[in-house]
């Protein structure tokens, strides 16, 4: 089992030899295997973010039993689209030994007895507690992210999310939360629909409506992820590789342009990478429309 004394690298990067005895780890404990040797003589942890689990029993094991995984940590443990070990986080009482590192994020609050969800292997917070801290101190992306796949898969309801946040009157971070609240929709069928719907939101543009079915004379056309109504503007993410889904994209595309609809598309990279480039492209199309 790693000391107490665990190494500040030990979650994040190389050490040598020496790094690891000032650390107080043994040279049989570096041969174990929770460690993996590199070149040079350096180590580092084996169990690293590709395998996510291992890391996260190896840290669990590590930490005292009032510390609980939280925020994003918590969040992908309970099966939401978020990142869960880059870095990992935990929530411990205010006279707790951990302290943060590379790798570990260490936040410092009170948790009620029934914020903690025993249904997992793991000491982590409940889903209402996880989606207030997310609210409260994460990216406001990330927080509506996780709402909006929460409410959508029901694994929390509207009402209990409100009442959750109304409970939290004068936390620090609340104004935060409740606005990542406001920018969430439970209709929202992916998490990079909703970053890409933030994304035009947060940048000034019109607020789209979210799956909404488009049908001419009865008939169904398409159920857009995005759509502006009077602008016939439809705004798809594009996240399919497989020719299946490519062939029921263009279908559903040619449908579309059919009846006197614009569609634009977009894909993770555009989202990241050329995100102004894409609130440009939108824009221009609203105003042609």
């Amino acid at each position: 089992m790693w000391p107490r004394q665990v190494l500040p690298q030990v979650f994040h990067g190389e050490f040598t030899v020496d790094q690891a005895r000032l650390a107080g780890l043994t040279w049989r404990q570096l041969q174990g295997a929770a460690f993996h040797r590199t070149r040079f003589g350096r180590y580092r942890v084996a169990r690293r973010p590709d395998d996510p689990i291992g890391l996260l029993r190896a840290i669990s094991a590590w930490l005292p039993d009032n510390a609980l995984f939280s925020g994003r940590t918590a969040a992908w443990l309970l099966g939401l689209s978020l990142p869960g070990v880059e870095p990992v986080e935990v929530t411990v009482p205010d006279a707790s030994w951990v302290r943060p590192r590379p790798g570990l994020a260490v936040v410092r609050a009170h948790v009620d007895a029934n914020e903690v969800d025993s249904k997992t292997d793991f000491h982590i917070t409940t889903i209402t507690r996880t989606l207030t801290d997310l609210g409260r101190r994460a990216t406001i992306a990330d927080a509506v992210v996780a709402i909006d796949e929460s409410l959508h898969r029901k694994m929390i309801s509207a009402p209990q999310l409100d009442l959750a946040v109304r409970a939290l009157t004068r936390a620090k971070g609340v104004a935060r939360l409740r606005r990542a609240l406001e920018l969430s929709n439970s209709a929202a069928e992916s998490p990079m629909e909703t970053r890409l719907r933030l994304l035009m939101v947060l940048s000034g543009l019109p607020c789209p409506a979210v799956q909404m079915e488009i049908t001419v004379d009865g008939h169904f056309i398409a159920r857009p992820d995005l759509l502006y109504v009077e602008e016939r503007l439809v705004i798809e993410f594009d996240g399919g590789t497989h020719r299946e889904r490519m062939v029921d994209d263009n279908r559903r595309q040619n449908r579309l342009v059919s009846v006197g609809y614009t569609v634009l598309r977009f894909t993770s990279a555009d989202i990241y990478r050329r995100p102004d480039a894409v609130v440009a492209e939108i824009r221009s199309q609203l105003r042609r429309n």
